[in-house]
């Protein structure tokens, strides 16, 4: 059995509040679509909206306020124009069905999207450990003197172990 540390992990095919614990992520749209899914209230199925990312296996069930965010920071109201873009994605705490909730939010700024190039391989910079590429590149360069990527960053640090 896989290692879960929410028990809600085992039951969502979704993202969720304990998705995001160690805080907001950048994530690349991929694709966005009707899909079908448990309707809680009256325990049949229903069809949402649903986002998938580039960097996360499930996706991210979409309400009003997320796409209003999304529309906001892409600068446009059409879904289409939305695949490809980067958003920042984490939690906030709201009341809901007269409880406290972490509620999945699209936060309303725009992520860096500047492409920073792994000096040693050559590969773009991708989010990673909850950090961005601008802060990748700013570790590397502290840490190395170059910008790199975890995996050749690793290598370095072996290096100067060694």
């Amino acid at each position: 059995m896989a290692n879960y540390v929410h028990y809600q992990e085992y039951f969502k095919t979704f993202l969720g509040g304990w998705s995001f614990e160690n805080g907001d992520k950048t994530l690349t749209i991929k694709k966005i679509g009707e899909e079908e899914m448990y309707d809680a209230e009256t325990g049949g199925k229903k069809k949402g909206l649903v986002m998938h990312f580039e960097e996360l296996d499930l996706p991210m069930v979409l309400n009003v306020t997320n796409c209003e965010a999304i529309a906001d920071v892409t600068g446009s109201d059409k879904i289409a124009d939305w695949i490809g873009r980067k958003i920042i994605v984490g939690t906030s705490r709201i009341k809901a069905f007269g409880k406290m909730h972490d509620a999945i939010r699209v936060r309303n700024q725009k992520p860096d999207e500047t492409e920073f190039i792994c000096e040693e391989c050559g590969t773009v910079l991708k989010s990673a450990a909850g950090k961005q590429p601008s802060e990748l590149a700013e570790i590397g360069k502290r840490n190395t003197g170059r910008v790199l990527c975890l995996s050749c960053m690793k290598k370095a640090k072996e290096e100067q172990s060694a």
